[in-house]
């Protein structure tokens, strides 16, 4: 059978109802900014990041993956707390890439936003003709990441990726204009 949204599972069904617990991710912030966040520390640092987001989560990325199964469970772990984010009334908005012709990363990203999209989360996409190949987190305004990581179980996994964590106003005032200006011509 073809996955579909309608058919997916839910996000507690994953998590919860199979017994499968979240990896061991830490929400004891132990990176200072700047910090070089290669690999898996990405991961336990954006964990932190959304576990504590009071207001505003903007992500873009080149890739979305949604992965129900066990190899998707750190990823799956993440986009949980994104969930549980908005489910305390933060704003989460993500700007995907889905290419003119729906190829390559398009099918998954078309998946995860409407997958995405039951649980509150606004997603879009630019243009046709741009690529969305941006990689960033921004929490509140005030602590960004930036770097190679999209969303999916080879960049937490086998990839060799690299991003920074930045907290900078200056910086972050200037990342946050650029992210609304694509949201609003997107």
């Amino acid at each position: 059978m073809k996955n579909t949204v309608d058919n997916a599972p839910k996000i507690n069904d994953i998590l919860v109802g199979k017994g499968i617990t979240p990896p061991p991710f830490s929400d004891v912030d132990t990176f200072p900014s700047p910090s070089f966040l290669p690999d898996e520390k990405w991961g336990k640092k954006v964990y932190s990041l959304l576990r504590h987001a009071k207001q505003e989560i903007l992500i873009a990325t080149f890739k979305f993956e949604i992965c129900h199964k066990p190899r998707g469970r750190p990823l799956m772990s993440l986009i949980s707390e994104l969930i549980s984010a908005r489910n305390k009334n933060v704003s989460v908005k993500i700007l995907l890439n889905i290419g003119s012709e729906y190829r390559s990363t398009s099918p998954g990203n078309l998946y995860a936003s409407k997958w995405l999209s039951q649980f509150g989360i606004e997603t879009k996409h630019l243009a046709r003709g741009r690529t969305c190949h941006l990689k960033l987190l921004l929490v509140d305004r005030k602590s960004l990441i930036l770097g190679s990581h999209n969303w999916s179980v080879r960049s937490m996994s086998s990839n060799a990726e690299a991003s920074l964590f930045i907290e900078d106003r200056k910086i972050n005032l200037e990342i946050f204009q650029y992210f609304q200006h694509l949201w609003s011509i997107s």
